[in-house]
């Protein structure tokens, strides 16, 4: 496994920990807003009282729920990748293999 996939790998697990510990603590809606200056949980617990406006969409759409799917779309990535590697290995096996006999016939 490579540095990349090895970083991309471990990155989720504290972004996921943060993530659902946040959501541990809101209760109703897990759906993030900035409405009225504040950055409210879909249960209308305010998040942020008062946020410039930029800040308050930022944080809004970075919400713990967005973050778990992300981490959910990273890790089915990964298997994506392996599952191919593993192909690729298994393809390039059976191409030697069957290479061998025609080196043989070499005169």
């Amino acid at each position: 496994m490579d540095a990349l996939v090895q970083w991309y790998s471990e990155q989720p697990v504290e972004d996921e920990r943060i993530a659902r510990s946040a959501t541990a603590q809101q209760r109703g809606g897990d759906a993030w807003a900035y409405v009225d200056s504040a950055v409210r949980a879909g249960s209308g617990l305010d998040i942020f009282k008062t946020t410039p406006q930029g800040f308050g969409e930022h944080v809004a759409q970075h919400d713990p729920a967005r973050v778990l799917r992300e981490i959910d779309a990273k890790r089915k990535l990964l298997a994506l990748d392996a599952e191919h590697e593993r192909i690729d290995r298994e393809t390039i096996e059976a191409e030697s293999e069957h290479a061998r006999p025609l080196v043989s016939l070499r005169p």
